[in-house]
């Protein structure tokens, strides 16, 4: 009878571990997907929508400037003088390769052309400190190249809204396109 009752207990004890063992994972489970499922309510409840009439605020504080690249016979085009700047070499111990670099920029009208050769040496500083400290290799890649000339172009437009203020004017003053005329590593 002794044996009969051994086996009888360890049937008892199973159950209560497989209930242990379910409410493991379950309570694991809860632990991940409960906070994950707050996170994205409070996004979608509250995150969302400042974002969205943040978004809506800067559109309607400032007016997008035209993206164009339409020739008119207004635009004329200014050439900055050539330029250089040394190249971030891979290593200390090489010498730096110097970037020979020349910058047209592309203006509106004659207006815009005025204003930049007024104020010509800050131009020429912007142009250069976006050159400045590079790598040969990002140099080296087309997608940088464009990704120079068009911080070139945004913030040339950017100091001549500065320069001239923005409602100042009837005519648009502003650089439409910036493009290379020479761009040239050399070794040393």
């Amino acid at each position: 009878m002794a044996d009969e009752d051994k086996p009888q207990t360890e049937t008892q004890e199973k159950p209560g571990k497989s209930k242990k063992s379910l409410l493991v994972p379950i309570l694991f489970a809860a632990a991940l997907i409960l906070p994950a499922m707050l996170g994205l309510i409070v996004f979608r409840l509250v995150i969302l929508p400042r974002v969205a009439a943040n978004e809506a605020v800067t559109a309607e504080a400032a007016p997008a400037l035209e993206e164009t690249t339409e020739y008119t016979p207004e635009m004329q085009i200014l050439e900055l003088p050539e330029d250089q700047a040394t190249v971030t070499p891979p290593n200390f111990d090489a010498a730096s390769p110097l970037l020979m670099y020349k910058v047209a920029l592309t203006c509106a009208n004659a207006q815009t052309v005025s204003v930049i050769e007024t104020y010509k040496p800050m131009f020429i500083a912007l142009v250069a400190k976006l050159h400045r400290n590079r790598t040969r290799a990002e140099l080296a890649d087309p997608f940088v190249q464009e990704t120079i000339l068009k911080q070139v172009r945004e913030e040339a437009n950017a100091l001549l809204q500065k320069l001239v203020g923005k409602n100042n004017n009837k005519v648009p003053i502003r650089v439409i396109e910036a493009v290379y005329v020479k761009f040239t590593i050399v070794d040393m």
